[in-house]
């Protein structure tokens, strides 16, 4: 067993349960946390591990026990939880948030080798295969102003469905919202919101068997700056 020391970059929904992730703070590594049970965490796992059936809150710290690492071909940061109780250090504050944020160019956003034909918010087995990702998740800040940054809660398509519209590298993306603090309720929402400024987790997801098996690229994390949206 060992430790780490991890800043809480992503709390989303996954199934009928919680995807977990964030960086070491000592290392700046990535680190998707995988439960020790075959299912993704669910609310009594997480009321037991950091006393919260919702789990850990965005830019909160701990000391988290894992017993090894478990990387697949597409998401190679995976480390799976002892099971022990997570031990919660301070806040990492807003005001150092900038010091978590990846660099560009990113790997595998705003980059067309990875995108699937006209589909840019996924990307086939084969391709990750073919060229491996060194990290299936990316923190980013972005804005109206410089990424034309939109929260679309409708879509005629999809009716009520939270995504993200973004522009990387002069690709638009519009990505699914699974940050489990995003409002689900269409009654209390606008059409669409315009991010004033904010800092992003992405993710890519595991295979979506009705889509090819494709891994989608995910919102899977949303702070927002001392701008607000």
């Amino acid at each position: 067993m060992y430790t780490r020391d991890i800043v809480i970059l992503a709390n989303s929904k996954k199934f009928h349960g919680h995807c977990i992730a964030g960086k070491d703070l000592n290392t700046g590594e990535w680190v998707r946390l995988i439960n020790n049970k075959p299912e993704p965490f669910t609310g009594t796992d997480l009321l037991f591990l950091c006393n919260r059936e919702s789990g850990p809150d965005l830019l909160e710290g701990y000391t988290i026990p894992f017993s090894e690492k478990c990387p697949e071909y597409y998401q190679p940061e995976n480390e799976r939880i002892s099971g022990e109780k997570w031990n919660l250090l301070k806040n990492y504050t807003v005001e150092k948030i900038h010091e978590l944020e990846d660099t560009l160019p990113y790997e595998w956003l705003g980059n067309h080798q990875y995108d699937f034909a006209d589909h840019y918010d996924r990307i086939l087995p084969d391709t990750i295969k073919k060229r491996p990702v060194r990290k299936s998740l990316i923190f980013h800040k972005l804005s109206y102003a410089t990424d034309t940054a939109e929260i679309i809660y409708f879509a005629a398509k999809t009716g009520f469905r939270p995504s993200l519209r973004i522009k990387c590298n002069g690709i638009q993306y519009t990505l699914k919202i699974t940050d489990i603090k995003i409002p689900q309720d269409p009654a209390v929402r606008p059409v669409t919101e315009r991010v004033k400024s904010a800092y992003v987790t992405i993710g890519l997801g595991h295979q979506f068997e009705a889509a090819d098996n494709a891994h989608f690229k995910l919102v899977v994390g949303i702070i927002r700056s001392t701008e607000g949206y």
